[in-house]
């Protein structure tokens, strides 16, 4: 059978485009997934995150390699292995990013393709279902519905409060008019469950005759006819398979696996290809390069009220879970932060917020085991540079599919994003040493109380900053000799291939990425209909 699309990754952006361009019953369209099905438990309370994203169940866990910036420690970099991708194991944070992020883009790009804020926000729009209501910055019947934190943490005011308190202004709508300031998180929860894409965009669908979903489908590479994508070639129990399109193949598979089968198609850099004995389809020196992540530091301090680190108790998982379970709220209902700021680290010098701290109101321990729940009340800001200027890049280790890319972290090469990281940690100290603080604040743990100097907070950071869990780019949009895709995100060099998810990123946008990448899936199946 030949398909009008294949679509290689079901999940921010995969999810979406399997939506909308099997909408007319003429296209067949047929959606591969590496992982599998999302029906555990584990992935529908927005509390298991942690254990969703530790699971090598539902994570591809990339594992990059020793960092020169981070003292030499290597690191986890996620990709969802699972229907929804990593919409189905990450902290379910609705953010858009900023206004100037999009422009960016548009310019870096020579404002071709409709990619500034007033060209993407309709899209933003089509995508969710907000409780803010219809309006000039939301929509309010889309497939994605999104939430307000159902019952926010007692000392989500008192972080807002406190944030005012040291000049940063409280924000009702971080993803509204503007981003900078402080104010509530929104997250892809419905009902107290995990609203991930394919329960959003999938799922309603999946029973349309012209779509066909294909789960534990790893997807080798692209095959070619006379420079034009004709052949997928994936694997099944061990089995290879081949399928065919008559319209567009399209990569979805996000930003490490994505330039991987770029890479084993034949689209990448000759000489790198080469040493693999992968022969080139097309000289693309960018695939892989100009990998974007958010590096991130956490500083933390005991509080003196409860919080859901102490509740993980078996009173506790009798209440909340009855609570969840019945009601939708609780802390079993939220997603992982509660809260945000967006901040200005020297505002005489920055025209835009550069920094961004969440409120987590929960307490973790990070020692060599990995992460582990304290057992005495505690808060978390994790804090992170926006648009960090450093860049890693990912290749290959062989040409077996079955082997993962080999990541070169470089989280924090560049001085600038250490000096961001250490001023955005004395902001978060001072918010905790605040007045509207101090009645619940006992101490801080991380950074150590004593480690007050630049040159302490930096070598506290090199310790223990991890990547955010946003990695973008890699196959970027552009015009010039390293952009993978032009402006409507086909793939230079060759024909009938796109890619669509977050490696086509010029810039990685100054927040969470999962909302940028869903649209993108939204503005990407608009491209391909309207070809």
């Amino acid at each position: 059978m030949a398909w009008d699309y294949i679509i290689c990754g079901a999940g921010s952006a995969g999810c979406v485009l399997a939506h909308r361009l099997s909408a007319d019953p003429k296209n067949k369209v047929l959606l591969l997934e590496g992982g599998g099905f999302d029906t555990s438990p584990v992935l529908r309370v927005p509390a298991g995150e942690i254990k969703a994203i530790l699971n090598p169940r539902f994570n591809w866990m990339y594992m990059s390699e020793p960092d020169p910036s981070l003292n030499g420690r290597d690191a986890m970099w996620p990709g969802g292995k699972v229907l929804g991708g990593s919409s189905s194991i990450n902290g379910m944070i609705y953010l858009r990013g900023q206004h100037e992020d999009y422009d960016e883009w548009a310019r870096l790009i020579g404002n071709t393709g409709a990619w500034s804020y007033r060209d993407v926000l309709p899209y933003f729009k089509r995508m969710e279902s907000n409780p803010l209501g219809p309006s000039e910055y939301h929509g309010a019947d889309g497939p994605l519905e999104v939430s307000n934190v159902p019952t926010p943490h007692p000392l989500v005011r008192v972080f807002v409060e406190a944030s005012k308190e040291i000049g940063i202004p409280f924000n009702p709508d971080v993803n509204g008019e503007r981003q900078e300031g402080a104010g509530p998180n929104q997250g892809t929860v419905r009902f107290g469950r995990r609203n991930s894409t394919a329960r959003a965009y999938l799922r309603p669908v999946m029973g349309r005759r012209n779509l066909d979903v294909e789960t534990e489908a790893k997807v080798d590479k692209v095959l070619f006819e006379e420079g034009r994508a004709r052949t997928v070639i994936y694997s099944r129990a061990g089995v290879k398979h081949e399928a065919r399109a008559d319209g567009e193949i399209v990569l979805s598979a996000g930003a490490i696996a994505s330039p991987a089968i770029l890479l084993r198609s034949g689209i990448g850099p000759a000489a790198d290809l080469a040493q693999l004995g992968i022969a080139a389809v097309a000289d693309s020196p960018g695939v892989g390069n100009n990998l974007q992540e958010h590096p991130v530091a956490w500083v933390a301090g005991y509080v003196d009220i409860s919080t859901y680190n102490t509740e993980v108790t078996a009173s506790g998982w009798v209440r909340h879970g009855l609570n969840w379970l019945l009601r939708g709220k609780g802390p079993a209902a939220s997603p992982i932060a509660q809260a945000v700021a967006f901040v200005r680290t020297r505002p005489q010098e920055e025209d835009r917020p550069d920094i961004q701290i969440h409120f987590v109101p929960t307490g973790y321990e990070f020692g060599p085991d990995g992460i582990k729940l304290l057992e005495r009340p505690g808060i978390t800001l994790p804090v992170n540079v926006c648009r960090p200027k450093s860049r890693s890049r990912l290749t290959l280790r062989s040409a077996d599919p079955n082997e993962p890319p080999r990541i070169f972290s470089n989280l924090l090469g560049d001085e600038d994003d250490m000096r961001r990281m250490i001023d955005g940690c004395k902001i978060s100290r001072a918010i905790f040493e605040s007045a509207a603080f101090k009645p619940h604040f006992q101490e801080l743990y991380l950074p150590a109380p004593e480690e007050r100097s630049d040159e302490a907070l930096e070598a506290y950071i090199r310790q223990y900053t991890l990547p955010a869990y946003h990695p973008t780019s890699t196959c970027t949009m552009g015009i010039d000799d390293m952009a993978v895709v032009d402006p409507e995100l086909r793939v230079r060099g060759v024909d009938g291939l796109r890619v669509i998810d977050a490696s086509i990123m010029p810039i990685v946008t100054s927040a969470n990425t999962n909302a940028p990448t869903i649209m993108i899936g939204e503005k990407g199946s608009d491209l391909i209909l309207s070809r």
